[in-house]
């Protein structure tokens, strides 16, 4: 008898080889998850080009340039002084400072090592789902298919450039199989700290990874999982009342919650800070439902699931679809798609004819494959219990996903809290797509040569698909090129003939597929699984390609000719756009939704300062592109553009206005889309007042800068209902080395009054006049204020967020306690 190819290919027993953690016959689905990636990225992962459209260049190459720049100088990057009048920044969740891969940064240059964390992150998907897909008993085509439907689908590939949520989504398959681990039956008697120490680690590493929607889908994913797993579990082993198994079962679903709960005190230096700005956003309680809604999933993109580009692609020529590409973006290829309609079809019928006492019709298995570890996967009626929940899970996810266009979400975000503060409801098709992933490799793993009347419809439907690329190639050729609609046309057209060529190519497939019966057989098996593969790759490649825009690789590193003109002319003063210009400059000229347009765009990005980019030049802005933002500076930048005050521009220390449209200033320079514009009078970062105006709070304040007669060179405004405050512990602390989380100033009062320094008012700010504690007050709305004697004063305001700190102390005794525990369990299996 012939030895399991896993014991011929295993080294004799007391030798080693460096390969034998790695089987090829046994793991070559993560060569394709792998390999994946790398061939869609490979012009980032080379050098050739760098990562910029959208988020890249405005959020998170500023946030990590300006983070790498304060650690390498010996600064915990607490606060950015650069955007808004100074935010924090380590609060600032998408900034992700403490998940460490995003540390290869300081080995690596930070332009280039964006395109690998993307590019290693969707490896890391598709290795989770391969890992989970083999914890259910799915042998290696069910596994390469679960994999790559998830690693290289649209939902992964489009966003990687959303590099938070391209990092956080990675987790979301190890997160499930972590959790799964936990709670399956062989995990009863032994080895549950382990587990739950496990999942707490995946847990941790996601909440760090920077996108707070993300890791809270996936939360909820995990939840119903483990309810799931509890109700199949009770109902597949039903006990007597005395039997003491239930509470057996029960311990590691505690640990799941204590699981989650430990996962939380490993990223409290993270989870604490961000927790305090969300506080003090306009978001704290809800945010405004049509900022909610907006990029509702569009009923139309649901024929995407067959066509990626029915209904155009940027990065193609032109996307003719609601909202912006991406965020619609859910395609996991052809072939997977066919192949979970058909199991959840199959498996309904099935349920349908054994509710009717009729023969079931249950899917032939398929017969071991030689070159696969044997199946684990257990009866029908548990795989029967996944597919009806994956077949939910995908119902749940869509209709919450439609957003706007049912009246579920609209229920969700009024009575279920959380729901009412995550901006694109779209967002949610993460779970439909790894529900249809796994789905998929569920249905490969049973996939069996057609027989019968199955063999009939597939020749027909091998036949129809070759009529569909014959009718999509004609209306290609056929139709005029002039006018949108006939363009349109066009691109209905070819995504209808390519549509048609995926499918008569899985038809050939099915068509192939050889019967596994002996051992001449296992060959062909072999090559037949590795076309499939290769088709599913060639299919992902294709429709991931041009999703991430490339820009020449000098982009962050070249100086900018404005910079240049802007320094000289600025100084430390700052640079401020009115929002609705900034929309229109960043999405209507250069961003557009419905064509990336040539790369050459992404360098007069940088020409026309908009915020962030303005940080890559040392250019100091009063504008901020962030999704969480100080409630106070929302407000008061909501009264600028209202009023155009140019008061109120020089109270927020603004020298130049960048705008797309006319104004009647001074123009300093000029952009391809911008002109750069001077501010009359002196801007002041820091003044001087004798005369205080006190309103009742914040409101009236506000009311009271907006109003025409507010002169903020002869008042403060204070408010009755401000406390104040002192410094506490933490402030003393803070190195009064230069530092971007201290400010020192000095001041000259001729009598007492009042120094004002028009940075933004945040907590975890407070102040040393003369190194004794001074009070800390709300002045103008949205900055300081600090009472002051009659002389000549320092004033040293340092930030010190007591958030951070407790934060800090609760995740290194939490990182602590799981290295201790990790040792003693490695010590203990040893």
């Amino acid at each position: 008898m012939n030895r399991p190819p896993e014991a011929a290919s295993s080294p004799r027993p007391g030798t080693w080889s460096p390969f034998q953690w790695f089987n090829l016959k046994r793991d070559w689905p993560y060569l394709f998850v792998t390999l994946t990636p790398l061939l869609l990225f490979a012009p980032f992962l080379l050098g050739r080009q760098v990562m910029y459209w959208g988020t890249p260049l405005l959020q998170f190459y500023p946030w990590r340039r300006f983070a790498l720049d304060a650690i390498r100088s010996g600064h915990l990057p607490l606060w950015n002084p650069y955007l808004g009048n100074g935010a924090p920044l380590i609060a600032n969740h998408q900034s992700a400072v403490f998940y460490p891969p995003n540390w290869i940064s300081l080995l690596l240059p930070l332009d280039y090592s964006l395109g690998w964390l993307a590019a290693l992150h969707l490896i890391w998907a598709g290795t989770g789902m391969v890992t989970l897909s083999r914890a259910l008993g799915l042998r290696s085509l069910g596994q390469v298919v679960a994999g790559l439907a998830f690693g290289a689908s649209q939902y992964l590939v489009a966003r990687a450039g959303f590099i938070s949520i391209n990092a956080a989504a990675a987790w979301l398959p190890w997160i499930i199989w972590a959790g799964d681990r936990l709670l399956s039956p062989q995990s009863l008697s032994s080895n549950l700290l382990k587990r739950a120490l496990l999942l707490s680690l995946c847990l941790s590493l996601q909440l760090l990874a920077g996108h707070a929607q993300t890791a809270w889908y996936t939360l909820l994913l995990l939840i119903a999982w483990v309810l799931w797993r509890v109700i199949t579990h009770l109902r597949t082993y039903p006990l007597p009342r005395t039997s003491q198994r239930p509470v057996t079962f029960l311990s590691p679903l505690l640990l799941v919650g204590l699981a989650v709960a430990f996962a939380l005190l490993l990223a409290a230096l993270q989870l604490l800070p961000t927790a305090e700005l969300l506080q003090q956003s306009s978001r704290a309680a809800s945010a405004e439902y049509e900022f909610v809604v907006t990029y509702s999933f569009s009923p139309w993109r649901v024929l995407t699931l067959l066509a990626p580009d029915l209904l155009g692609n940027p990065a193609r020529g032109w996307f003719y679809g609601y909202g912006n590409y991406w965020e619609d973006a859910v395609y996991v290829g052809l072939l997977p798609f066919l192949l979970a309609v058909s199991l959840i079809s199959q498996t309904i019928l099935s349920g349908y004819h054994r509710r009717t006492a009729r023969a079931p019709l249950h899917p032939a298995a398929l017969s071991p494959d030689q070159a696969d570890p044997p199946s684990s996967t257990p009866g029908h009626g548990h795989a029967r219990a996944l597919v009806y929940f994956l077949t939910l899970t995908l119902l749940a996810a869509l209709l919450l996903a439609l957003g706007r266009n049912t009246p579920v979400f609209p229920f969700f975000y009024k009575y279920v809290p959380t729901f009412n503060l995550f901006q694109a409801p779209a967002r949610m098709m993460i779970w439909f797509v790894f529900a249809l992933a796994l789905l998929a490799g569920l249905a490969a793993d049973r996939w069996e040569p057609p027989q019968r009347r199955a063999l009939y419809w597939t020749r027909l439907g091998a036949a129809g698909a070759v009529s569909i690329v014959l009718v999509g190639a004609f209306a290609d050729l056929a139709l005029p090129a002039t006018g949108k609609l006939m363009q349109q046309l066009h691109t209905v057209a070819r995504a209808v003939a390519l549509c048609g060529f995926g499918l008569l190519i899985a038809a050939s497939l099915s068509l192939l597929k050889p019967k596994m019966t002996g051992a001449p057989a296992h060959s062909s098996t072999t090559w037949w699984q590795l076309a499939v593969a290769l088709f599913l790759c060639a299919d992902l490649l294709f429709a991931g390609y041009g999703l991430n825009p490339g820009a020449p690789p000098d982009l962050y590193r070249a100086p900018t000719a404005s910079g240049a003109i802007l320094r000289a002319a600025v100084g430390d003063h700052r640079l401020f756009q009115f929002p609705d210009d900034e929309h229109n400059v960043k999405f209507e000229r250069y961003l557009s939704f419905t064509s990336f347009g040539p790369p050459e765009f992404a360098h007069a990005v940088r020409e026309s300062q908009l915020p962030n980019v303005s940080l890559l030049d040392g250019l100091y802005s009063a504008s901020n592109f962030d999704p969480l933002l100080n409630a106070r500076y929302t407000g008061l930048v909501e009264v600028i553009s209202a009023t155009r005050s140019l008061n109120l521009l020089r109270l927020m220390d603004v020298a130049v206005v960048v705008s797309s449209v006319p104004l009647d200033l001074e123009p300093i320079a000029q952009g391809s889309a911008t002109t750069f514009y001077r501010v009359p009078g002196e801007p002041r970062r820091v003044r001087v007042v004798y005369t205080a105006r006190i309103v009742a709070d914040a409101e009236a304040a506000r009311a009271a800068l907006a109003h025409a007669d507010f002169d903020p060179a002869s008042e403060v405004l204070l408010e009755a209902d401000d406390p104040g405050v002192t410094p506490a512990s933490p402030c003393s602390r803070v190195s009064l080395t230069p530092s971007p989380n201290v400010v020192t100033i000095t001041a000259s009062l001729e009598q007492p009054g009042w120094v004002v320094l028009s940075d933004a008012y945040y907590p975890g700010w407070c102040v040393f006049v003369d190194g004794q504690p001074a009070k800390l007050l709300h002045a103008d709305y949205a900055f300081r204020a600090v009472p002051a004697e009659a002389g000549n004063h320092t004033l040293e305001f340092r930030y010190a967020p007591r958030s951070f700190y407790v934060g800090l102390w609760v995740s290194i005794a939490s990182w602590l306690i799981l290295s201790v525990a990790a040792l003693w369990l490695w010590r203990r299996s040893a």
